[in-house]
């Protein structure tokens, strides 16, 4: 009777351990190793960390890995622990523009921040500038330092991504117009 007590013990324990891996197998303890662990679901890097962004309860990492570079978002979850969200990837500039950029999705805690990120070519250029069209209103975002030739801008927005970039402008460490490019 009593091997029967510890088998059905040991069966139990066991599902209990199953159970757990199954739920928690994409929570990760810091939001580093979910970013890894996002990589690695992927198939993409390891890549190394140049810029990153702390909202509410996520982090938002640009990273470089080889001639690629990318923009992942890691939130908090259920008790704590951090969980991959979305991961925009780019890949080696085949045209010859000064910026190379892409409009991208929302972060934060309800998705109203808005993302833009992308690559500067012209080694001339040291900051970046874009004038967007929000519900017919004009605004312009700019980062005045670049990561290793790399932006990654954020604004907020509840307006369903629905925007376009009408300007884009590279400027110099005088802030003076080095690239200029209007999109209809």
């Amino acid at each position: 009777m009593i091997k029967k007590k510890k088998l059905f013990r040991n069966i139990v324990i066991l599902l209990i351990v199953f159970c757990i891996i199954v739920i928690f197998y994409p929570a990760s303890v810091s939001p580093i190793t979910a970013l890894k662990r996002n990589e690695r679901a992927k198939n993409y890097g390891p890549s190394v960390i140049i810029k990153t962004e702390k909202f509410n309860n996520e982090y938002c990492y640009l990273c470089k890995y080889d001639k690629w570079y990318s923009i992942d978002i890691v939130k908090r979850g259920t008790w704590g622990l951090w969980y991959p969200g979305e991961m925009l990837t780019s890949g080696h500039l085949v045209s010859s523009e000064p910026v190379e950029y892409i409009k991208a999705f929302g972060a934060g805690d309800n998705g109203n921040k808005h993302v833009l990120f992308g690559r500067v070519n012209d080694r001339r250029i040291k900051s970046v500038k874009f004038e967007i069209e929000v519900k017919n209103k004009t605004k312009v975002v700019e980062q005045r330092k670049l990561y290793d030739n790399l932006f990654m801008i954020f604004w907020d927005g509840n307006d369903n991504f629905i925007y376009s970039i009408k300007d884009i402008q590279g400027l110099d460490e005088n802030s003076k117009v080095v690239f200029e490019k209007k999109i209809n």
